[in-house]
């Protein structure tokens, strides 16, 4: 049997499907119950799945979840996808479809890295949040100090800004490109007055890979370590996962994911070449690279469900104590200095849009990719997507991953 998974969803923001940004806003109310109402509908189309209360998937329900897994991706035109879904009992699942790379032909296994685009900016600050456990970082400190100059907004020379405005995308930072010819020092480039809002430090949510960029050069003078090695030592390496910053950080025996554009009735396109980027020396000085975590992570489908894990954790876990993650999870309004951000610390809010869940986590997007990470945080349900290429467009949460999303915590509510 074929399912078509087709409807488009949550038309809230306006993505740049070329390149890494996007502008985002939070959802109002209304959108929020529209968008319910719609999930509602699109849940009516997914087959029986499972047997209700069998604590997970049996195969029946498993085969059925892969067919409506690659039938919504082929809808989507993907070119190779992986899913995982993590049980609230702590068991998973993973599904795979299609192709990691298309010449030569390798297929996608459970083995498969993916880059995670901007789900790269929720694993960050999982090490900058073991920095503020160990006091070698404050949220509410004038960033300044660590940065060694004046970092000011110029209309608002009195206002400081600080990592938790960093991390709530409330700084007063455009969206402005990352890199500018001319400007190599981190200094020449925060203190070009171009980058700034006409908006007060903690006024306004502003979405700026920008300021998220930034967040990782501090934690790089605050830890004396690159982020790459600072987050292998605090997160990767006790949580026993396959993970870093780029692919010449991935052992060579693990496949990674090209990544492809895909527009229209042409031919992917290939606009990332992982063997290519394995090849590439980065010499970057640590405290002066602002790049590496808006979008540059890369790990498998069971390193991206046990950092999902980690998000949805109720106690102290061997890298980040509960009132750590608590502080990630919570809505950041009223809190030191912030007006209203409608967010956690790089976390987004999802609240019903799927029914009965209360959705944690965040979304990336990137040359032609497209990954999810959300937790329901009453139920401690996980899921991981990760897509090496399909069609984009122009919404807050791109089709592919909302009706991903859908199916995969449909099935977890049907065993729960």
């Amino acid at each position: 049997m074929k399912y078509s998974f087709r409807r488009p969803f949550l038309q809230c923001v306006e993505l740049k499907c070329f390149g890494m940004e996007a502008v985002v806003r939070n959802l109002s109310e209304r959108e929020r119950l529209i968008l319910e109402r719609k999930a509602r509908a699109f849940i009516k189309t997914i087959p029986p799945i499972g047997e209700l209360g069998a604590g997970s998937l049996n195969e029946k329900g498993t085969l059925q979840v892969q067919k409506c897994f690659e039938s919504i991706l082929r809808a989507h035109r993907a070119v190779g996808a992986s899913m995982i879904l993590v049980f609230p009992d702590g068991s998973e699942k993973i599904f795979c479809y299609g192709k990691a790379r298309r010449k030569p032909e390798i297929a996608v296994d459970p083995l498969t890295c993916f880059r995670v685009a901007s789900v790269t900016k929720l694993i960050s600050t999982f090490g900058i949040m073991s920095l503020v456990e160990s006091d070698e970082l404050n949220l509410d400190e004038d960033v300044s100090k660590l940065l060694g100059f004046s970092f000011r907004n110029p209309l608002f020379p009195d206002r400081p800004v600080t990592l938790r405005m960093l991390l709530t995308h409330t700084a007063g930072i455009k969206n402005a490109d990352l890199q500018i010819p001319g400007k190599t020092s981190l200094e020449e480039r925060f203190t070009d007055p171009e980058i700034w809002l006409e908006s007060a430090p903690g006024e306004r949510f502003l979405y700026t890979n920008l300021g998220a960029g930034l967040s990782g050069a501090i934690a790089e003078r605050a830890s004396g370590l690159s982020f790459e090695n600072m987050m292998q030592e605090r997160i990767f390496r006790p949580l026993g996962i396959c993970a870093g910053y780029g692919a010449a950080n991935i052992p060579v025996d693990r496949m990674i994911a090209d990544g492809y554009s895909v527009r229209g009735l042409l031919p992917p396109c290939l606009r990332y070449d992982a063997e290519q980027q394995r090849r590439q020396h980065i010499n970057e000085r640590p405290g002066e690279t602002y790049v590496t975590t808006v979008g540059r992570l890369i790990t498998d489908a069971h390193g991206l469900g046990t950092l999902a894990r980690l998000l949805a954790s109720k106690t102290d876990t061997g890298v980040l104590t509960k009132g750590s993650l608590d502080e990630m999870r919570k809505v950041q309004d009223d809190i030191g200095g912030i007006r209203k951000a409608g967010r956690g610390l790089n976390v987004a809010f999802l609240k019903g849009v799927i029914p009965e869940m209360n959705l944690i986590g965040h979304q990336g997007v990137a040359y032609g990719m497209c990954s999810e990470l959300f937790v329901d945080s009453a139920s401690g349900a996980c899921i991981g997507i990760m897509t090496n290429g399909v069609q984009l467009n122009r919404m807050a949460l791109q089709p592919v991953g909302e009706e991903l999303l859908l199916l995969g915590m449909h099935a977890i509510q049907r065993v729960l």
